[in-house]
């Protein structure tokens, strides 16, 4: 009897073992996971099949812009790390000083360069809203949303003197940009001639041949084809050895820079310093095409040579770069050349760096863009050493800690070298617009933001250093005078003699500080200044 019960007992037994195995062969594994979530990290024993069904499981809540890594689908798999980011989003105001504006009034009643203060300025103020966001407390990203100015700026009002005054005496050639037209000082400062008399030019271009003969410079286009569809503008040539020449156009349109080759040695006579009479001029411009959207060009990022006969005219242009586009590229980069002819430096919105007349170039000095927030870009300009060994510029500095890299305010000057040699730092928080200068002797001059954390409206002080590695010194203006707006600066062909322009004027500036800086013009309106 009770063998029989067992062998009727046996196969349910055996149907019982087989359906616990069965049973835990279905049931999931579990898993060790590496949780990261809210500052803190811990592993937990799940049996989720998913990110998403661990994260429930272990009772972690997610917001609607929360962000798992990896995403919630995954499957899990032993060991995985599971990341949770807190995201979120947040408006924030913040009051910034609004600049105000200097206009100079001119009073023929008080002693020329006596300077007078009609009313005071004062800086308004601006409140702007900004849509920020936030992962894991850190902020990542800001988008401006709103400006509203909650008080105005008031302008400050300067009464200049100019009457009277002997003329300032000038060595060389010095050209420079007034009211839209150019002009023209030889021998003594108030001996000025007008080059231009059609008040259209628009400053892209503005370049004297090494020779100091000609002028090359660019004009808006007025109704006809500019239209929103037609050229930016048109270059125009005009001798500047020759009394009331009459400027002509080279039938080139849409040119954002454009600068005279150096002369080279094989181009001066052996007997002396003279340049042949005869001979034919070169030039490089970069070209940009008309658009209706601010700034009111889109950049081709080419780099055309062009040959000037010794009558003015044309000969020919060889395309050194074609045309591309590129980060900020729509914004054009900034060219100068180098002292033997034979190369380009260039500056972008990223980077520094060099390219040859055959159209090869390399990346020399990287950096972090600005981020303006407006419709421009910054870019820096170089400025070759005499000896051609390299250049200087203003490079987009590394920002405080907690700041993206794009918002910082430090702008360092640098050396960087094309031959050899180590870069160099030379001046820290000088601000963007420092346009550094070399002299022929191998002075370098340079402006220095008076607010270097604002160095977009800053003021700055001129300042100059006899070598690389010497101190610097400020040369102008004197301390209880206010800053100049923008260091345009030109140096004397003999390298002593400086000119800035201050208060919308030209000033002479002794290089080595000896001598009071002296007014060159009265008529305000001044930039752009170049000697030969």
């Amino acid at each position: 009897m009770i063998q029989t019960m067992n062998r009727r007992l046996l196969p349910c037994c055996l149907l019982f073992l087989v359906g616990l195995a069965l049973l835990g062969a279905c049931a999931p594994r579990s898993h060790q996971v590496l949780l990261t979530v809210d500052g803190q990290r811990r592993f937990v024993s799940t049996r989720a099949a998913t990110v998403g069904e661990a994260l429930r499981e272990v009772g972690i809540m997610l917001g609607p812009l929360d962000r798992v890594e990896p995403p919630s689908y995954t499957a899990l798999r032993p060991n995985i790390g599971i990341v949770v980011r807190r995201v979120r989003e947040r408006v924030v105001s913040e009051e910034r000083p609004l600049a105000y504006e200097r206009r100079i009034r001119r009073d023929a009643t008080l002693a020329q360069g006596a300077l007078r203060i009609q009313q005071l300025g004062h800086n308004g103020v601006e409140r702007q809203t900004f849509l920020v966001r936030f992962e894991d407390g850190v902020e990542t990203t800001r988008h401006l949303s709103a400006t509203e100015v909650l008080t105005p700026a008031q302008a400050e009002i300067l009464i200049l003197g100019t009457r009277g005054g002997a003329g300032v005496p000038i060595s060389g050639t010095l050209v420079y940009l007034a009211k839209g037209n150019a002009w023209l000082i030889r021998q003594q400062s108030h001996l000025k001639q007008a080059l231009t008399r059609s008040g259209d030019l628009d400053g892209h271009v503005f370049s004297l041949s090494p020779d100091g003969r000609w002028l090359l410079f660019s004009r808006r286009l007025l109704g006809g084809e500019a239209g929103l569809g037609g050229p930016l503008n048109a270059l125009w040539l005009v001798r500047v050895d020759v009394t009331n020449d009459e400027p002509h156009s080279l039938g080139i349109n849409g040119v954002i820079w454009a600068e005279w080759q150096p002369l080279v040695a094989s181009e001066r006579s052996l007997a002396s310093d003279e340049i042949a009479p005869e001979r034919s001029y070169v030039f490089a411009y970069s070209s940009a095409e008309r658009v209706p959207t601010p700034p009111g060009w889109k950049a081709r990022n080419d780099l055309v040579q062009a040959t000037v006969r010794p009558d003015g005219s044309l000969a020919e242009e060889r395309t050194l770069l074609r045309a591309r586009d590129g980060l900020y590229g729509w914004w054009g980069r900034t060219w100068t050349w180098a002292p033997d002819g034979l190369r380009l430096a260039w500056g972008g919105a990223t980077a520094l760096g060099t390219a040859g007349l055959d159209g090869r170039g390399e990346r020399l000095f990287t950096f972090e863009p600005y981020e303006t927030r407006g419709p421009w870009v910054w870019t820096p300009r170089p400025a070759w050493r005499p000896d051609g060994a390299g250049f200087v510029a203003v490079v987009h500095g590394a920002p405080g800690l907690g700041m993206p890299a794009g918002r910082s305010e430090r702008f360092d000057l640098y050396f960087i070298p094309v031959r050899s040699g180590a870069t160099e730092r030379l001046a820290e928080n000088v601000g963007m617009w420092a346009l550094p200068a070399w002299s022929v002797q191998g002075r370098l001059a340079y402006g220095q933001a008076e607010d270097p954390a604002t160095s977009v409206t800053s003021r700055y002080r001129v300042v100059v250093t006899d070598a690389i590695g010497a101190p610097p010194r400020v040369l102008f203006p004197a301390d209880d005078r206010p800053g100049v707006d923008v260091p345009w600066l030109a140096w004397s062909p003999d390298g002593r003699q400086l000119i800035t322009v201050w208060q919308g004027d030209l000033y002479l500036l002794d290089a080595t500080g000896l001598e009071a800086p002296r007014a060159l013009t009265v008529e305000g309106g001044a930039s752009h200044p170049q000697w030969r």
